[in-house]
C-alpha cells in the first residue's frame, strides 16, 4: 500500500468495516486495527474457503459480486488494488450505487459511502 493511501486513511479518519483486496488485508490489519476491520487478510485458512472465495470474487472489479458482498458485510469503506478499483468506476459502479471513489493513486483505490467524504477531500490521481 502506498504512503499516500496510508496518509489519506489517517487524515480522513477512515474507520469501521472494510471490504478489501486480499493483498491489502495484512497491512490494513497491521497499521489500523482495531479502527479498521478488514474483510480478509493473510489468515485465509482461519476465515474459511467460502469467505475467501466471496471476498476474492467481490474485490476483482466485477460489480455483481461486490454488491452481494456489500449486502452481507455492510462495509463503511471499500479499499482495493488500483486495477479492480478503476474497473469498478469504468463499469459504472459509482453511478449505479451509493458509493464514491475518494482516493486513487498508482496502487490503491478507496471508495466511501456517498456523501461520507466531501469532494474537496478526495484525491484522484490517474
Amino acid at each position: 500500500m502506498s504512503r499516500g493511501a496510508v496518509q489519506y486513511i489517517e487524515a480522513n479518519g477512515i474507520r469501521g468495516r472494510v471490504i478489501n483486496s486480499y493483498n491489502l488485508g495484512n497491512e490494513l490489519l497491521y497499521r489500523f486495527y482495531p479502527e479498521i476491520r478488514v474483510s480478509l487478510d493473510g489468515r485465509a485458512d482461519v476465515f474459511g474457503e467460502a469467505i475467501f472465495r466471496r471476498n476474492e470474487s467481490a474485490t476483482m472489479g466485477r460489480i455483481p459480486p461486490l454488491v452481494e458482498a456489500i449486502g452481507v458485510l455492510d462495509p463503511d469503506y471499500i479499499i482495493l488494488q488500483r486495477g479492480p478499483a478503476v474497473s469498478l468506476v469504468t463499469g459504472g459502479f459509482t453511478m449505479q450505487h451509493e458509493w464514491d471513489l475518494v482516493f486513487l493513486d498508482f496502487s490503491v483505490g478507496i471508495f466511501a459511502k456517498r456523501g461520507e467524504i466531501p469532494p474537496e477531500r478526495r484525491s484522484i490521481r490517474l
